[in-house]
């Protein structure tokens, strides 16, 4: 993101005041790296009664160049450590509006586990729309579905079992120490989302996807090699 300049609006008054920013860099609707075009910006004065500091809030509007829509993004601002009047406007807090873009899962990903795929990509669309108290239950109900799927077309012979045990009980039947340790450490930290307390509060949901990222490459790389295998030598 680049440092650029623009001249602010005050919402309550016809006051203005220079402000610098950093421009987005990929649309929240479309997803494209874009470099928007600039249309106006304002800026809101919050008032702090236990500070002496002076807090703002701008908000600034850009066009898309790629899908033709306008969004808004949010960021906090202070005065100037050079000026008594000039904002210098922080990190992007927030983009309006936020359209999740679904992750497009592999064909064996899709065919072994659909309700994850399913799952995981609403969960996204909460966690876009900044339901960030739900949207880490839901990906940690994505890897239930994941992993139990997955134990299901490894030993169906023990499918029913499977189905209704814990996912904890069911992870130890996991032979794969690369798929076992990021799937319990998948569940861990989905549990820390839906539970009152944290037990791990050095690590989130971020964390939890990258995880989960890593879950899906072992397995769908195990399913290719079932592919491969199911291939006759030739004679």
């Amino acid at each position: 993101m680049s440092q650029k300049f623009i001249t602010l609006f005050d919402v309550d008054s016809n006051d203005t005041r220079l402000c610098t920013y950093e421009e987005p860099s990929v649309c929240p609707m479309c997803h494209y790296a874009i470099d928007p075009r600039l249309l106006s910006g304002y800026f809101v004065h919050e008032p702090m009664y236990f500070s002496c500091d002076e807090k703002y809030t701008v908000y600034i509007l850009f066009f898309c160049m790629h899908c033709q829509r306008v969004f808004l993004a949010k960021y906090p601002a202070v005065l100037k450590r050079t000026s008594s009047t000039d904002l210098e406007a922080g990190y992007i807090s927030h983009l309006y509006p936020a359209i999740a873009d679904n992750t497009k899962f592999s064909e064996y990903i899709c065919d072994l586990s659909p309700v994850f795929v399913k799952t995981y990509n609403q969960s996204q669309i909460a966690e876009a729309g900044e339901l960030t108290e739900i949207a880490g239950g839901g990906y940690r109900r994505a890897v239930e579905f994941l992993v139990k799927d997955y134990l299901c077309h490894k030993f169906p012979e023990d499918k029913e079992a499977i189905k209704t045990e814990l996912l904890g009980q069911a992870i130890k039947r996991i032979e794969d120490p690369r798929i076992k340790v990021l799937s319990e450490r998948s569940t861990w930290l989905g549990n820390d989302e839906v539970h009152y307390t944290r037990k791990h509060e050095d690590f989130g949901v971020e964390d939890m996807k990258e995880f989960i990222n890593a879950l899906l490459h072992y397995i769908e790389s195990e399913l290719v090699f079932e592919k491969a295998l199911s291939v006759p030598p030739k004679k």
